[in-house]
């Protein structure tokens, strides 16, 4: 006898069963498209965030500084390459970016 192959079966499709579709939540789809909206605006931003931040590392190479200070405005470049610059707001609060 020759060496057969074994058959593969059909699949059959699958009527879908009565109740399992979900029905449409008005508010959770609300939701999901405000969140992707959000999400999409913050990668737009992060994208133009690493721009910004990779010309002032540029131009504080430029100059040969690693900390540069002027009125309330504070640019240190770290050793690992972070950018970090802090203002000094009216009220004394300081706000950083790495």
């Amino acid at each position: 006898m020759a060496d057969r192959k074994p058959r593969r079966r059909r699949r059959v499709e699958q009527e879908p069963l009565i109740d399992t579709d979900h029905p449409e939540d008005k508010a959770l789809l609300k939701a999901a498209r405000e969140y992707a909206e959000v999400r999409d605006e913050r990668m737009a931003l992060t994208k133009t965030e690493i721009e910004k931040r990779t010309l002032l590392l540029y131009m504080m190479h430029a100059r040969g500084e690693s900390v540069y200070e002027h009125g309330d405005l504070r640019i240190e470049i770290a050793i690992n390459e972070k950018v970090r610059v802090k203002i000094d707001d009216e009220d004394g609060d300081e706000d950083g970016d790495d």
